[in-house]
């Protein structure tokens, strides 16, 4: 299958023997993912490589910027609510959407809001994309665009499944942005026996405050480096507004530029130098941004939440199987916090 429309101008480079390129993105809900996404995307177009991008959000609004804002049918929307049967061999999938340059635009999908678990949903696409045969079609790019806050195992699917496995954290200057990059690569080192590793930071910056030697020290301290930054540029927000990427509307620009930059850095040294992330405990980053430190005892341990339940196990409903009291609520908060039990006697860790 590889690139959609063999028309796709750019310059060919010899494809003999390149391995798949495969990136998941991660970063803060609105801090930029899906336009950066796009914007690589297109420049790998533009060296003639046969791109894929994959939305893993049910927004399943990722690719917009690659076919002019046009809704397209997701993968979910197309296993559970199939119209006109499965398509004939070798013809291409309904789900599969060709965009700018002959790029080949995949979304996931997911359950309406507040309906399902949107990690589960991205498992079952990705496994569909794997089981029908569409990422081994010959491309060379496959980039993830991965839904960022993360709040469930569910939305490291790219990571367990061996999807984008070197992964990409764009974050901005603010704090709160990079609170989420410290647990995003919490969420990468948790899975480094799978293979994930972490190629670096992407700032799609928000100010013009010279903050970029604490960015720099920041992403020291995660045991990583800035791949690039995007500073703020009309030209990139204009194209956005109007469901374009900038290197369509205006390639000499210098911002398009720096896409280039950054795709030439992917296809070099940036994913043999991905490693394993050190993240900032809470505290540790509080004091890294010049937060108070909190006092030691401020912070329950769970034997402590467990013996509120326990203390309050006569008066609660006895058929709620939350307030169990002794062994078995520490039991039950452990399983639901994903850590080991208090040690009931108090003494343990």
């Amino acid at each position: 299958m590889g690139r959609l429309n063999e028309e796709t101008p750019g310059v060919d480079v010899d494809r003999t023997d390149r391995n798949l390129l495969s990136v998941s993105f991660y970063g803060k809900g609105g801090i930029g993912k899906s336009t950066v996404t796009c914007n690589l995307s297109a420049a790998f177009a533009r060296r003639g490589l046969a791109v894929l991008q994959v939305g893993c959000d049910p927004k399943h609004d990722s690719v917009s910027r690659l076919v002019n804002g046009r809704p397209v049918l997701p993968v979910l929307e197309h296993l559970f609510h199939p119209s006109g049967g499965d398509p004939a061999e070798g013809a291409r999938p309904p789900y599969l959407h060709e965009g700018l340059w002959g790029i080949a635009c995949v979304e996931a999908g997911g359950p309406e809001p507040g309906m399902g678990c949107a990690g589960r949903g991205i498992d079952l696409a990705l496994d569909h994309l794997r089981s029908t045969g569409v990422v081994d079609s010959g491309f060379d790019v496959m980039l993830l665009d991965v839904l960022g806050d993360v709040v469930c195992g569910g939305f490291a699917a790219p990571l367990r499944r061996g999807f984008g496995q070197t992964v990409c954290i764009v974050t901005s200057d603010e704090v709160i942005s990079l609170y989420a990059a410290n647990n995003i690569a919490r969420m990468v080192a948790n899975h480094a026996g799978d293979g994930a590793r972490l190629a670096g930071l992407i700032v799609n910056k928000r100010s013009s405050d010279p903050t970029q030697e604490l960015l720099e020290r920041f992403a020291r301290r995660l045991g990583t480096t800035i791949l690039a930054t995007i500073p703020f540029d009309p030209l990139l927000a204009a194209a956005s507004d109007r469901f374009h990427t900038v290197l369509e509307e205006s390639p000499e620009a210098p911002i398009s530029q720096r896409f280039h930059a950054l795709a030439d850095r992917l296809l070099g040294e940036a994913v043999g130098a991905a490693s394993i992330p050190t993240p900032l405990g809470d505290p540790e980053f509080a004091a890294f941004f010049g937060a108070p430190s909190a006092p030691e005892e401020s912070a329950p341990r769970l034997g402590e939440i467990a013996g509120v339940a326990e203390d309050r196990g006569a008066e609660a409903d006895p058929d709620s199987g939350w307030f169990e009291g002794g062994d078995a609520a520490r039991a039950r908060m452990a399983r639901l916090l994903n850590v080991a039990p208090a040690d009931p006697a108090g003494e343990g860790g």
